[in-house]
């Protein structure tokens, strides 16, 4: 009990996005001695602002139109949600992420 108080301390001290906390615990759980800092090296995570995150939209957006095979109207948005949320985890909201996504692709 007292491991995952901490792993939740150390994320709200760190400023990380609730979201972060579940691949960590996956860590914590095989490795509970791992500092907590290491378990962010270990699961990927590097600090990245929303902007960033924005910019890679368009790159994205042009990527899945040429090889875009499915005929539901959500794929390019959940494509695209899905190359960024590995680098948002823990720096940005996803539903925050989703929102940014969705303002990007509507706006063609």
């Amino acid at each position: 009990f007292d491991r995952v108080y901490d792993l939740f301390a150390f994320a709200s001290e760190k400023g990380l996005t609730p979201e972060i906390v579940e691949p960590m615990l996956s860590e914590v759980y095989c490795h509970p001695n791992m500092v907590l800092d290491s378990v962010l090296k270990v699961i990927g995570y590097a600090p990245v602002t929303a902007e960033q995150l924005a910019s890679d939209i368009p790159t994205l957006d042009r990527k899945f139109a040429t090889i875009c095979t499915s005929r539901d109207p959500q794929a390019r948005y959940h494509w695209i949600m899905g190359r960024l949320r590995k680098r948002a985890l823990g720096n940005l909201p996803l539903a925050q992420l989703g929102e940014l996504v969705e303002r990007s692709i509507s706006h063609e």
